[in-house]
């Protein structure tokens, strides 16, 4: 029995991760900021860089992301951007919210 707890503990870190599977949980937080989905994506990602958080920012036709990568892959952290009338919507999500730093939140709230 005991093999199976080291097992299940390094499926929990590095799977799971993938940015389809962190939009299928509920967002942490979410709002609306009358910035375009780039601009407050690229404002996002550079709060979260001051903070020493590496980070990929995409962008598509449907609105901009940053992802914060996982030390054995996947995704910690992703923010959507969304194109809305006011300006963008915008919806963060964390793989384990409960012990994710602050720093995600903070940084968004920042720039919204």
């Amino acid at each position: 029995m005991k093999p199976v707890i080291p097992v299940i503990g390094l499926m929990l870190l590095t799977g799971c991760g993938s940015a389809s599977h962190l939009r299928g949980q509920e967002p942490v937080l979410e709002g609306s900021s009358p910035k375009s989905p780039a601009a407050l994506a690229q404002c996002v990602q550079e709060q979260w860089a001051r903070s020493g958080v590496k980070s990929e920012l995409t962008t598509s036709g449907t609105g901009s992301s940053v992802l914060v990568p996982g030390t054995l892959g996947g995704y910690r952290v992703l923010l959507d951007a969304r194109p809305s009338s006011q300006g963008s919507d915008f919806s963060l999500y964390e793989r384990l919210a409960h012990v994710t730093s602050v720093v995600y939140e903070d940084g968004v709230a920042f720039c919204k």
